[in-house]
């Protein structure tokens, strides 16, 4: 009978212990990805009809730049990266420049200015990346700061920004 109690108080005081340690947090890297017809617009607005959104992407078919700016919903987790990729409408490489700003209502805002090109096959093209060691923290961590996140780029004529996505990783529980 003593050990019988002895063994079930020992169950007890261990199974508490285990139900009292903290569960530990999980994250998965995740990614939203988005039609820059949709997540890209004018940052002047204007009724030039030669920049505007269309199934594949946001489009610059006329001969001036263009200032644009995107951006995504903020998806449930933190930043770890953002990118906007690039490819001309014809077969001359043109130079992108573009700032991405991260902050927060409750930070202020930091702008990263980055230069890139086209080149010149449409049917290739090129990218940027913002991440976290762009705004003082380390590559493949959380942007430090970040409640919102947008690019604005100086689209030159016969440009398109095809896609971008975002990077995140969500908290999914123990």
């Amino acid at each position: 009978m003593r050990c019988t109690t002895l063994l079930s108080g020992i169950s007890i005081l261990a199974l508490g212990i285990t139900l009292s340690l903290p569960a530990d947090a999980v994250t998965q890297a995740r990614r939203i990805r988005a039609q820059a017809g949709q997540a890209c617009q004018l940052s002047i607005p204007t009724t030039d009809t030669k920049v505007r959104p269309k199934a594949t992407g946001f489009r610059n078919e006329g001969t001036t730049n263009a200032f644009v700016i995107c951006g995504f919903p903020t998806p449930d987790g933190d930043l770890t990266a953002f990118v906007l990729n690039f490819q001309p409408l014809d077969t001359v490489d043109h130079p992108i420049s573009c700032t991405g700003v991260n902050g927060s209502a409750f930070s202020n805002p930091v702008y990263v200015t980055k230069n890139a090109s086209t080149g010149a096959n449409p049917s290739g093209g090129s990218s940027l990346t913002w991440d976290a060691s762009d705004f003082g923290g380390t590559a493949g961590s959380n942007l430090p700061g970040s409640g919102y996140f947008s690019v604005t780029c100086v689209l030159p004529g016969q440009a398109t920004i095809p896609s971008g996505y975002a990077d995140y990783n969500e908290d999914v529980g123990a």
